[in-house]
């Protein structure tokens, strides 16, 4: 048959002539080509040769797909082990190890440890002693003056014989001296807190500057003691006698001091605030510059004593007895002195304004220039008393008696004078 004419023919295409198994014509029964057994196209690219476009595309049809790789495995892991030796050379060894295992820690190279050897503990870190058979090297340390400046802590010295001992600022934390016997020793300086001061002997100790405000002082012996500038707080020293204490600038700052007993005591610039000296036996006291804000002085014997500019504002001094003192100047507002035995006193210039002094006995009393404003004089016996420029503004002179008193320039505005209905309901009397 003759050949049908097809026209004018296009350019060959650079992939014409190859024949792909797959679009081979197959006769029947025969099974399809395998296409990984095809023999490979030929290179397209070559020298002076460039892919045209859509090669690229052609060719991935015509190559058989690479086959599924397995992931790559980590590589054997190594660890490195150092081996000390003192008479070789470090070297690494290196052990392989399956991948799978988790990681191993580096391996720690192990020093043996150096023999124990036993420390003795110095001679001052050593636990202090208490008293009994093991005290006596303590108890010489601390007469000897080993310790002074030193911290003693938490050490039970009740009954120890500590006579002459060299304490000086040394600070006692919560040390039982109960008992103890502290006989001129010298704690000049020193600290106490918490520290139990019953029935201690402190007769002639020097405890100039010490400080004993956290003690709890009970009844302590203490003639011939020196106190000055000592420091005493919520102290407990009724009784003690001060006869020859030398305590000039102490502080007994709400301490209980009744019963205390001495004869001329310096107790210059002593701070007696709030403290209590009911039935003190202090004769011709020297309280100079004293401090007495609030002092309780009920029943005590200060006769003779010197008080000039005391200030003793809110003071209690009832029933007490202060003749002949010396009080000029003296700050005693709003003081309680009633039924008080101030008879011969000096009190020119003192401030008594809203005192007191009910049935006081001011007899031959200088109160010249004295503040009386307001002062409750009620019953007082002023015989002979001097009460020159003195000022009795409002002042209550029920049933004063004042004879014989001088009274020139004395001020008596508002002064209230006896009150006849009063008089006469204090005359009758009481149903039996």
């Amino acid at each position: 048959m003759a050949e049908r004419d097809k026209g004018p023919r296009r350019p060959a295409h650079p992939l014409q002539g190859t024949v792909r198994m797959k679009d081979r014509p197959r006769t029947p029964g025969e099974a399809p080509p395998d296409v990984t057994a095809a023999s490979p196209a030929p290179s397209l690219a070559g020298p002076g040769k460039t892919l045209p476009i859509g090669a690229t595309s052609a060719l991935q049809k015509t190559l058989p797909l690479p086959p599924k790789t397995r992931p790559r495995q980590p590589p054997a892991l190594a660890q490195t082990v150092f081996v000390k030796d003192s008479a070789a050379i470090l070297a690494p060894l290196v052990l392989d190890t399956p991948a799978a295992p988790p990681l191993l820690s580096p391996a720690r190279v192990v020093e043996p440890a150096p023999p124990a050897r036993a420390i003795a503990a110095p001679p001052n870190l050593a636990p202090p002693a208490v008293p009994g058979e093991a005290s006596a090297d303590r108890l010489a340390s601390l007469r000897s003056g080993a310790c002074e400046g030193t911290t003693i802590a938490g050490a039970d010295l009740s009954g120890a014989d500590l006579t002459e001992g060299r304490l000086a600022r040394t600070i006692w934390e919560g040390v039982d001296l109960s008992r103890a016997s502290l006989v001129r020793a010298d704690l000049r300086d020193a600290v106490m807190r918490r520290t139990h001061l019953f029935d201690v002997d402190l007769t002639g100790a020097q405890l100039d500057g010490a400080d004993l405000r956290g003690a709890r002082v009970r009844t302590m012996r203490l003639e011939g003691a020196s106190l000055a500038r000592a420091r005493f707080y919520l102290a407990d020293l009724t009784g003690v006698d001060l006869s020859t204490v030398k305590a000039a600038g102490a502080s007994f700052e709400q301490s209980l001091l009744s019963g205390a007993r001495g004869e001329a005591v310096d107790l210059r610039g002593c701070d007696l605030t709030r403290a209590s000296l009911d039935g003190a036996m202090l004769r011709g006291a020297n309280l100079a510059g004293a401090l007495a804000h609030q002092v309780r002085l009920d029943g005590a014997d200060l006769t003779g004593a010197k008080m000039a500019g005391l200030p003793a504002q809110l003071a209690s001094a009832r029933g007490a007895r202060l003749e002949k003192a010396s009080m000029s100047r003296a700050r005693l507002e709003q003081a309680n002195l009633d039924s008080a035995n101030l008879r011969g006193a000096d009190l020119r210039g003192a401030k008594l304004r809203g005192a007191s002094l009910v049935r006081a006995d001011l007899r031959k009393a200088d109160l010249t220039g004295a503040d009386l404003t307001h002062a409750d004089l009620s019953h007082a016996r002023l015989e002979l008393a001097t009460l020159d420029d003195a000022d009795l503004t409002g002042a209550n002179l029920h049933r004063a008696r004042l004879e014989g008193a001088s009274t020139r320039g004395v001020k008596l505005k508002n002064a209230r004078k006896t009150d006849a209905d009063r008089a006469r309901a204090e005359d009758f009397p009481a149903d039996g």
